[in-house]
C-alpha cells in the first residue's frame, strides 16, 4: 500500500514515449503508463482493519496543504552515483512537497511502521528499473516536449497488487487538499 500523487493522462502520454523510444533492449522492466505516479509514502502491507481509520487521519492532514506544482527537472538514471538500476521522470525540489511527505509519514506513522523507501524526498515518476540491463548509455530519454508542470491538488491511497506481468494499483481513497475555492 501506498500514498501516491496521480500523474495527469498527458503526462502519462509524454512519458510513454521514451519506454516506447527503448523496448527494444532487454533486460528493462517498464512501468505501464496507468501505473505511473509519484510515490509519497510507501506503507508496506496494511491490516484491514486499520484502513478507514488511516484514510480519515490523512485526509484531515492532507486537508491543511494548499495545492502546488511541481516543475519537471529531468529524465535520469539512478542512482547516479553507482550502476542505474532506475529510469526516473525527476521533478525539482519543492517545499510543499517536503510538507506533504511530513505530513502523511505523520498520519501514517500513527498506524504503521513506516519503511523509508528513499534517504530524501527527491520527487519522481518511476518509468524503469533494470534487471539485467547495464548497457546505460544507448538509451534514449530525450523527451520532444517536456511535461512542465505537475498539479498537485490530491493524494490517492493506492493497494499495490503483484502479478508476473507487473503490479496492478487500485485506488482505495481520493485523498484532496485544501480546497482552493
Amino acid at each position: 500500500m501506498f500514498v501516491g500523487i496521480p500523474a495527469a493522462k498527458p503526462l502519462k502520454t509524454s512519458l510513454a514515449k521514451i519506454a516506447r523510444t527503448n523496448r527494444k533492449y532487454y533486460g528493462i522492466n517498464w512501468v505501464r503508463p496507468e501505473n505511473y505516479h509519484l510515490t509519497v509514502c510507501f506503507l508496506g502491507n496494511v491490516e484491514a482493519t486499520l484502513i478507514d481509520e488511516l484514510i480519515t487521519d490523512l485526509k484531515q492532514g492532507i486537508a491543511n496543504i494548499p495545492p502546488f506544482q511541481l516543475r519537471f527537472q529531468e529524465i535520469c538514471l539512478m542512482p547516479p552515483e553507482q550502476r542505474p538500476r532506475m529510469i526516473w521522470a525527476r521533478y525539482a525540489a519543492e517545499a510543499a512537497f517536503d510538507e506533504l511527505v511530513e505530513t502523511v509519514e505523520s498520519g501514517v506513522g500513527k498506524h504503521v511502521e513506516l519503511q523509508k523507501d528513499h534517504p530524501s524526498n527527491w520527487p519522481h515518476i518511476t518509468l524503469a528499473r533494470f534487471k539485467q540491463f547495464r548497457a546505460t548509455h544507448v538509451l534514449d530519454l530525450s523527451l520532444k516536449r517536456s511535461p512542465e508542470l505537475l498539479n498537485v491538488d490530491q493524494c490517492i491511497l493506492w493497494s499495490s497488487h503483484l502479478a508476473a506481468d507487473g503490479p496492478t494499483y487500485q485506488p482505495l481513497a481520493t485523498l484532496p487538499l485544501m480546497d482552493a475555492g
